[in-house]
């Protein structure tokens, strides 16, 4: 696998998203570059993480999951069979820790997070996507772009009611509005399970690439514009660092990171 992963605070005053690389964890206001490794293990775990800046301290939230989820990782997920329901309870664990250490402890008591991830296991084939909140998960394979997470959103229920076109969604002025995730902020729509962690398991092809973006990413970029941008990368190693150079035109008005990989 080749990994090729960025994170910038744009706009904002400091950095809220965090970048977890195969049990590697990365929260810094400028790479400056993109970065680049080669990953030679069969079985390997990507997510992106986004702290809510409507919240409480949203950098020191969605780092504190990511390192909660290398321990998980480590000590038994990336060992087991790429089962939903092991992930399902990760994930639950995760939101009944950052409830007991922030809420009980009347510390943070609106804090959050979004988390998505992509799991690939190559002896298995499979690849299992993964989100709670509105960071995605996506895939090129054949040239063609499929989102493979679905946003915990006020403007994809929108979408969803027929109410909002999906062109439409990077103007919405509540596109940053999220209605699911981990953290103390979201303990009752946990408790009345109002929402569920979305997830998607398919089957692994040689050459698939999977990006997986916080929204100061795709909030400002159209589904057509990323896919040009990732076919770019894949056939010639340069639409990634035009992706950016078009979000810091276009203001980078968010922290925006990324994760781009590709399987060989």
């Amino acid at each position: 696998m080749i990994v090729k992963y960025f994170m910038d605070k744009g706009s904002r005053n400091y950095q809220e998203d965090t970048l977890f690389i195969n049990g590697k964890i990365y929260q810094e206001e400028y790479f400056g570059k993109i970065r680049v490794e080669k990953i030679e293990e069969d079985k390997a775990l990507f997510a992106v993480l986004d702290g809510m800046g409507g919240g409480e301290a949203g950098d020191f939230v969605s780092y504190f999951v990511a390192k909660e989820l290398k321990k998980i990782w480590e000590d038994s997920l990336k060992n087991q069979p790429l089962d939903i329901k092991l992930y399902i309870r990760a994930i639950r664990y995760l939101q009944k820790l950052t409830e007991r250490i922030f809420l009980e402890g009347s510390f943070l008591s609106y804090a959050g997070t979004t988390l998505s991830g992509l799991v690939i296991d190559k002896k298995e084939n499979k690849a299992l996507a993964f989100n709670v909140g509105d960071s995605r998960v996506y895939l090129l394979r054949n040239n063609k772009l499929k989102l493979l997470t679905k946003d915990h959103s006020l403007v994809q229920k929108l979408i969803d009611m027929g109410l909002l076109r999906e062109e439409e969604r990077i103007y919405h002025p509540q596109k940053h509005i999220i209605t699911f995730g981990l953290g103390s902020a979201f303990k009752d729509v946990w408790l009345e399970e109002k929402e569920k962690i979305y997830f998607n398991l398919i089957d692994l092809q040689k050459e698939d690439v999977f990006f997986l973006s916080t929204d100061g990413v795709h909030d400002y970029l159209q589904d057509k514009e990323l896919e040009y941008f990732l076919i770019e990368e894949k056939e010639n190693l340069r639409g990634l660092a035009l992706l950016i150079e078009e979000i810091f035109r276009r203001g980078a008005p968010d922290n925006f990171s990324f994760i781009y990989v590709e399987n060989k």
